[in-house]
């Protein structure tokens, strides 16, 4: 699943990697990559506001990731 959110947004599929990081975020809401694709994503598509918030949240779950 991973391995196709990063080939999603890696192709710029925005949308399509916005909704597959939802349906994970949704069943792993601990998982910072998959906050931190979405709001990477909802960036992408000028949704600033709430992609801050999943920065953010990817950030704190998260803290030793450099990328």
């Amino acid at each position: 699943m991973l391995r196709r959110l990063v080939s999603l947004y890696q192709t710029g599929c925005y949308a399509a990697a916005e909704e597959l990081a939802r349906s994970i975020h949704g069943k792993y809401p601990l998982h910072p990559f998959a906050s931190k694709i979405l709001g990477f994503s909802l960036a992408d598509r000028q949704q600033f506001e709430e992609a801050i918030c999943h920065i953010r949240t990817a950030i704190g779950l998260n803290l030793t990731d450099s990328s």
